[in-house]
């Protein structure tokens, strides 16, 4: 059986000299992985650019019937990036998204408000012209609405501390909660688009520290979340 689905790649991995192993997000399925056969020919190039990691397609794909993977027919492009693939800060940016949302995202029934919230979040960073440095921050909080672990900021008083294994605000800091300092910014932040997002001026540190919080808030809420390579490039990026 033929089907047909929006897609948005996470990441490939080489399998054969001529197939590729696409891991996506699909509008109708969720997550799923495909093979993806690259001809040698002189139309490789151009296939290749198609499954490239955060590429948005439109997938025809026929079932596996219990053989291995589903197998791609044919894939094209439904939005074509103008801005992302020429800066570099953007191209790191987005490979950061790539690697969380390939450690986070599970197999399962889809979501079409997750999906549309992805397709939306990556027209906007390839056509702003703004500051991008907080838009992975920003990305990351409103993500957890989707992935079940938003936080609750409903307790929320000044001086109080964000319990990371909790989701939520308490009085008093244990070892899995948050400094005060650090903890204000989540009500804030949560309240932010990413075109405001740039109002708050971090420091270097202050960034790469609550990135740092973010990404151990994800890895205590979902099941052997891996060790991360991407936020070290980040960090070095924004001042």
């Amino acid at each position: 059986m033929l089907h047909t689905s929006r897609a948005i790649v996470l990441r490939t991995i080489k399998y054969k000299d001529s197939t590729i192993i696409a891991q996506m997000y699909t509008a109708t399925d969720g997550r799923a992985s495909f093979a993806v056969r690259i001809p040698r020919t002189a139309r490789t190039r151009l296939r290749s650019s198609l499954v490239v990691p955060l590429a948005m397609l439109e997938v025809d794909w026929k079932d596996a019937r219990g053989k291995g993977l589903a197998h791609v027919v044919s894939a094209r492009p439904y939005y074509i990036y103008t801005g992302l693939e020429y800066s570099p800060v953007k191209m790191a940016v987005a490979m950061f998204i790539s690697e969380m949302l390939t450690a986070s995202l599970r197999a399962g029934v889809a979501d079409e408000r997750l999906y549309q919230f992805l397709d939306t979040s990556l027209r906007w960073l390839d056509v702003t012209e703004g500051s991008c440095a907080n838009y992975h921050i920003v990305f990351l909080l409103h993500l957890t609405e989707y992935l079940g672990f938003r936080p609750n900021t409903d307790d929320y008083t000044p001086g109080s501390s964000f319990n990371l294994r909790d989701g939520r605000f308490v009085p008093l800091a244990t070892d899995d909660c948050l400094p005060a300092a650090d903890s204000a910014y989540i009500p804030q932040l949560m309240r932010m688009r990413y075109a405001t997002a740039e109002r708050i001026h971090f420091s270097r540190d202050q960034r790469a520290r609550i990135l740092d919080c973010i990404i151990r808030y994800y890895g205590l809420h979902i099941p052997a979340f891996p060790q991360l390579k991407s936020p070290a490039v980040l960090a070095a990026l924004f001042d």
